[in-house]
């Protein structure tokens, strides 16, 4: 509804206020990053627990049996401390052409364990950190 009084006209413009808008969404689309930055992960789907390959890497972490704050953690199937975990995994990777971790936990583990065991693998020289599930029927 436009109100006419001596030539006046009440109508806004709003193409200014389109243009407007249109500069923002794209200023906004260029600054937005497009891909999302975190750690890569492989997750199989339906793999076995334990990998059959001798020559593959499984850091397991698992709750302690007499203490329940406690995390035990063994580098196939041997158990090691979390002071010596680090050179353990430098010591071994630095030959190999495959360098890929698998990580193996309890489901009732807390996360910032498991960030920690990958963090030290990867400042061991470790490239890829897979993490193991269990297998589902």
């Amino acid at each position: 509804m436009a109100f006419n009084t001596a030539g006046k006209s009440a109508i806004i413009n709003v193409t200014p206020l389109i243009d407007i808008l249109l500069v923002l969404l794209v200023t906004f689309m260029v600054i937005t990053p497009v891909t999302s930055k975190g750690e890569e992960t492989r997750i199989p789907r339906d793999a076995p627990r334990q990998p059959t390959n001798p020559d593959v890497v499984v850091l397991e972490l698992r709750r302690s049996p007499a203490d329940v704050v406690t995390i035990d953690i063994a580098l196939n199937h041997q158990k090691l401390q979390w002071d010596a975990l680090g050179d353990t995994l430098r010591q071994i990777f630095k030959t190999r052409g495959d360098r890929t971790l698998f990580l193996s936990s309890d489901r009732d583990i807390d996360f910032r364990y498991i960030a920690q065991a990958t963090d030290v693998a990867h400042a061991a020289g470790v490239d890829n950190v897979a993490f193991m599930t269990p297998h589902r029927d």
